[in-house]
């Protein structure tokens, strides 16, 4: 099975995203040099309900501790609510931003999660095959 993660510094202080979107955010409502953004992080549906979510998401955050970050955001399908319940039981918040991305034609509406991050070294050793861009 191959699994990937995208992580990158977060929202680079404007309310137009590098994709087009734009909402309702305020433009630089997050430090970048202190909060970095998982970009995406997919399993295949045979992968669900095994941990392995959890151990990637695991190795990612590890990841963006060691790059210095104190906090991580990510946005998420507002109706995709499988994934919502997995982000909130790993400890993640809604933190009330909200856009709609219309890059591929159609009104998609997206959530954004925030959660703290443990200072590097103080959280267990997870090995990630991840990068941060």
């Amino acid at each position: 099975m191959s699994l990937a993660i995208l992580l990158r510094r977060g929202d680079r202080g404007s309310a137009e995203r590098r994709d087009g979107a734009t909402g309702p955010f305020e433009a630089g409502d997050v430090d970048p040099a202190r909060v970095g953004e998982i970009d995406a992080i997919y399993l295949l549906p045979s992968a669900w309900g095994k941990g392995v979510g959890r151990r990637l998401m695991g190795a990612a955050l590890t990841r963006l501790a060691e790059a210095q970050f104190d906090q991580v955001t990510l946005w998420v399908l507002d109706s995709n609510v499988r994934a919502r319940r997995f982000y909130e039981a790993g400890g993640w918040l809604a933190d009330g931003a909200r856009k709609i991305e219309e890059s591929r034609g159609f009104p998609v509406a997206q959530v954004r999660y925030k959660r703290a991050l443990m200072p590097s070294g103080t959280g267990p050793a997870l090995s990630c095959l991840c990068c941060v861009a």
